[in-house]
């Protein structure tokens, strides 16, 4: 192999050199520059002459060089020539195409090889490594933050159970601080009672890897009281990128201290005023209270063949089956049980407690009240929020909308209008001498003429106008998609041969006329002043005498 090399041009390994990813500079004892080979981070392209010379093209190097990093190679540079063999590698920025670059560089003292007679610099861009490194540990950083604001305690163990990450959740239900429990037994915080809780768990998530293992344990908290954290066991032993098992925990010891209390004052439960009843994962009855027989009207007996889902409304039995199979995860649930009379009762349905029974099965307690009073408020309220909205926007003698109610249509209207380039038009109408009908017949026949005159202008318009009564004898029309502004005066036309009969108000014929103002929107008016506009031009109707109607005309929109 010597002889090989021996027998290989120099300009072979020249071109060797000149082909790596490395700039290498050689310097003689003088600081003299002796080689630089071309790995274009100067920013020089391979393979041209832009800096031909060594000491051109190694000066090209340095000058990139950060400012507050030249002092640290010069160091490093003059350390090398004072002492034979490699040096401690360094890490520099250098100017790059599109900021700074992070290099790493390494000085040789090679002056004693009489083939060198140097000191060898090789330089290498790390800027990707880097990059890499950097986005892996910011994105560690962003997981913990999450575990650390998450209100459950997150650990991470071996296969041995010795916690090699906790998060700082620990210090609230723990009050122990996160370091601290980093390398201690998981076991270490877990009561003896609860040890065979936790071994039986670990050994189910090691024989069903698969599967998530949840059970509740006993711990000892730093001051000395106990609590209990329900816990959530999974298996990633197999993953490479986490080899351990992880555990999230919550403290869920006043929900259980008060599920203990409830199990242990049988008494409690049989007389509560709520219904309580204790039943299986597939719903089946195994206890209730004297409340729940009441209110389902089923015996022991019979709810003990009956199922949660069997005693409620068929339309209901969905929502049962759902509340049972995550009855920690559902909120209170609304439905109808049906008693064997066939009344339905609206009850609530509530999870209290999930506990394993001795056989290995789910028990659930569940609270059933009888809400059907609390509904028919609720429902009572609803009707009268509506009826109270209905009265705040429509008249209460005709049952039309009301002035409130026509301006915010009219409003939408001419938004839809600007869109979709069609013609709105306001018919603002006032009923003739109707103030000497009132004074002769009353305001009673009066009241039923008004209703009678909505009748017949409902009659008259198009399905889709709004007719608003503002008060008083005073009636206005919205007419939209229009198919032009003659189209609004044939519905005036219309309007006003309704009242060339007499209407007949309590067996009396009483003859009525109505004057009318068109307004026909310009593309940008707005509600009050289109309203305004054809209020002006229903008076120039009433001084032209009275059963006719006026367009809007510029004076009368400036007018408005």
């Amino acid at each position: 192999m010597t002889k090989e090399r021996d027998e290989l041009p120099t300009g072979f390994f020249r071109a060797l050199v000149d082909h790596l990813s490395d700039l290498v500079i050689v310097i003689d004892a003088r600081g003299g520059i002796r080689f630089a080979s071309d790995a274009g981070i100067t920013g020089a392209p391979r393979g041209t002459l832009a800096a031909p010379d060594p000491a051109d093209q190694a000066a090209s190097f340095f000058d990139l060089i950060h400012p507050d990093d030249r002092r640290l190679v010069d160091e490093a540079i003059t350390d090398a020539l004072g002492q034979p063999g490699p040096a401690v590698p360094i890490e520099l920025r250098a100017a790059g195409r599109t900021g700074w670059r992070t290099l790493e560089l390494v000085a040789g003292n090679l002056l004693d090889d009489p083939e060198v007679h140097g000191v060898l610099v090789a330089v290498r861009d790390i800027s990707r490594r880097r990059h890499l490194v950097s986005e892996e540990s910011a994105g560690a950083e962003r997981l913990r933050a999450l575990l650390d604001a998450a209100g459950d305690l997150t650990l991470l163990t071996d296969a041995q159970q010795v916690i090699r990450y906790s998060s700082i959740v620990s210090t609230r239900i723990l009050g122990v601080e996160a370091d601290r429990l980093v390398g201690q037994p998981l076991g270490s915080v877990i009561q003896i009672e609860s040890q065979p809780v936790l071994a039986d768990a670990w050994d189910r998530l090691l024989r069903a890897p698969e599967d998530r293992v949840a059970c509740d344990l006993k711990v000892t908290r730093a001051d000395g009281t106990s609590g209990i954290l329900a816990a959530s066991l999974t298996n990633f032993l197999g993953d490479p990128a986490v080899a351990g098992v992880a555990v999230a925990a919550r403290d869920v010891t006043e929900a259980r201290r008060a599920e203990s209390l409830l199990e242990e004052f049988g008494q409690q439960f049989e007389h509560s005023p709520h219904g309580l009843a204790r039943v299986d994962d597939e719903g089946r009855f195994h206890e209730v209270n004297q409340t729940l027989r009441s209110l389902t009207g089923r015996d022991d007996a019979a709810l003990a063949v009956s199922t949660l889902a069997g005693i409620v409304h068929p339309a209901d039995v969905e929502v049962v089956r759902d509340f049972l199979l995550a009855p920690n995860e559902t909120a209170p649930v609304d439905v109808r049980v049906v008693r064997p009379d066939g009344q339905e009762i609206w009850t609530r349905l509530t999870a209290t407690m999930v506990r394993l029974a001795p056989n290995g099965q789910h028990m659930l307690s569940v609270q059933i009240d009888d809400i059907n009073d609390h509904r028919r408020l609720a429902e009572t309220l609803r009707e009268r929020n509506t009826a109270l909205a209905y009265r705040a926007t429509h008249d209460g003698l005709t049952g039309l909308p009301n002035r409130q109610l026509f301006v915010d249509r009219l409003g939408h209207a001419l938004d839809r209008s600007l869109r979709h380039r069609s013609t709105v038009a306001v018919l603002f109408c006032d009923l003739d001498h109707f103030k000497v009908i009132n004074d002769s017949f009353g305001h009673a026949v009066g009241d039923q003429l008004l209703m009678a005159v909505a009748d017949e202008m409902g009659r008259a318009v198009r399905p889709g106008d709004t007719i608003s009564r503002f008060g008083g004898d005073e009636f206005v029309v919205l007419a939209e998609d229009l198919e032009g502004p003659a189209a609004a005066e044939v519905l005036a036309t219309r309007l006003l041969s309704t009242m060339t009969q007499p209407l007949v108000v309590e067996g009396q014929q009483v003859d009525m006329t109505m004057s009318i103002g068109v307004a026909v929107a310009s593309g940008v008016d707005e509600p009050s002043a289109l309203i305004d506009a054809a209020d002006t031009a229903m008076y120039r109707a009433k001084r032209a005498g009275r059963s006719c109607y006026r367009v809007a005309s510029t004076e009368d929109r400036d007018g408005a």
